[in-house]
């Protein structure tokens, strides 16, 4: 997830999550929130790993940002070969930002 990230061909920011909900397919999507954990010099992921269908991952945002605890993550189309076809950024403001990969660019 985080290599589409990085090497971006498109990015879309949906400003609300109705808006977010529409760019994306039905199906299952898998989340990563991020939680960093440093203990010295050495740096590792803590944060929590889920999948969920389209459904109930816009129930599962909606009610983060009705409570005010919406962390940052990075929601990605489940995919079977290299790499997803978008990644989503949620930042803890409930900004969304949608990153293609260069390969799944459509058009010249």
């Amino acid at each position: 997830m985080l290599a589409v990230i990085h090497h971006t061909s498109t990015n879309r920011s949906p400003r609300t999550l109705d808006a977010l909900a529409a760019e994306l397919a039905d199906g299952r999507y898998w989340l990563a929130q991020k939680l960093i954990v440093a203990k010295g010099r050495t740096r590792r992921f803590a944060g929590a790993f889920a999948i969920a269908r389209k459904p109930e991952l816009i129930e599962f945002l909606a009610g983060a940002i009705d409570r005010g605890d919406l962390r940052e993550m990075l929601i990605a189309a489940e995919w079977t070969d290299g790499e997803p076809n978008l990644v989503v950024h949620v930042g803890e403001d409930g900004s969304f930002a949608i990153h293609t990969p260069a390969s799944a660019r459509i058009g010249p």
